[in-house]
């Protein structure tokens, strides 16, 4: 009976080493998978204190600041963004420390060792412990330096171009003002008197379409 006992005590020891086993390779492979889908991110990634410490940062996120890890680890987002986006972050990581948010969004810029400015945009998400208290912020910085020029430069266009036209309206107005004049002065110099009639009608149909061209122009819809 004894014997058959320790059996079964080793048996239940068996299937539990065999569990605890399996548990540690699957520990071991999410490990192995989360560093290579952390490391090989097409964007910088880093774990944030919830102090702004850096605590891991992948080699994207280097080559974006331009840092590398010695220079970034144990060092805070005060060395890496512009003073005034720095303070925009810090006020929406309190509101997230107080619950009130769980992740935001927001764009700004780090300011490299060369001196170089780039803008990001930041995704930041809280990670809470097992006790509901905050743990770390995981950072996703994505680069959008050529989407901000591009949109800057598609701006400026557009003023360009509505400078263009409302160069273009006073133009036709002028010019159709002094039309108006024409057909006046001719019509007051007129001695015919069906001539004067028909300048004169001229005239006020050249004030109409005047009028309708400043009524088009003031829609503020070129």
């Amino acid at each position: 009976r004894d014997e058959a006992g320790r059996s079964s005590a080793f048996a239940e020891l068996s299937v539990f080493e065999g569990a605890f086993d399996e548990m540690t390779r699957e520990l071991v492979k999410n490990e192995r998978l989360f560093r290579v889908s952390f490391e090989q991110a097409a964007v910088g990634m880093a774990h944030v204190s919830p102090q702004g410490e850096w605590l891991l940062v992948n080699d994207r996120l280097c080559e974006l600041t331009g840092c590398s890890r010695r220079e970034l680890l144990g060092h805070s987002l005060i060395d890496v963004l512009v003073p005034a986006d720095l303070a925009a972050v810090t006020a929406r990581i309190h509101e997230t420390l107080a619950g009130r948010l769980e992740t935001f969004t927001r764009e700004g810029r780090c300011v490299r060792p060369d001196g170089a400015v780039i803008q990001v945009n930041l995704t930041v998400s809280l990670v809470r412990d097992d006790r509901g208290e905050p743990d770390y912020f995981v950072f996703v910085v994505e680069d959008v330096t050529e989407r901000c020029r591009a949109e800057e430069a598609l701006r400026q266009s557009l003023e360009d171009k509505e400078l263009l036209l409302r160069e273009v309206h006073h133009r036709v107005k002028n010019n159709l003002q002094v039309i108006s004049s024409l057909f006046f002065l001719q019509a007051e110099v007129t001695d015919n008197a069906e001539a004067r009639t028909v300048l004169l009608e001229s005239r006020a149909r050249v004030a109409s379409m005047a009028l309708v061209h400043e009524g088009l122009y003031r829609t503020g819809d070129f």
